[in-house]
């Protein structure tokens, strides 16, 4: 539980400063959740399989506990990094899209 406020205390102050200061108008604001949905979402879905994939395999083949941890690590920082990459591509496609 505790999890999940600290991600909303985190997440609440992140949209509300990309509302206001990131982008011009709510019309620009909605297309970037819409890019989100069309982006995001699909890239989120695949980071879930393939890292419940590995942490599957890395099970079944009874890795040592070490070796768990440095799993787990690379599968967090490989799919943070490939999520960042889809919210900046979101980010890019909106404010070139509104570009003159």
């Amino acid at each position: 539980m505790r999890d999940h406020l600290r991600l909303i205390a985190v997440l609440l102050p992140l949209m509300l400063i990309a509302r206001y200061a990131l982008f011009e108008d709510a019309d620009e604001f909605s297309r970037f959740y819409g890019a989100l949905r069309k982006y995001l979402l699909p890239v989120l879905f695949a980071n879930i399989a393939l890292i419940a994939v590995i942490l599957f395999v890395a099970a079944r083949k009874r890795v040592d506990r070490k070796r768990h941890s440095q799993i787990a690590n690379f599968c967090f920082w490989g799919s943070s990094a490939i999520l960042a990459a889809t919210l900046a591509y979101a980010f890019a496609a909106v404010k070139l899209s509104a570009a003159p």
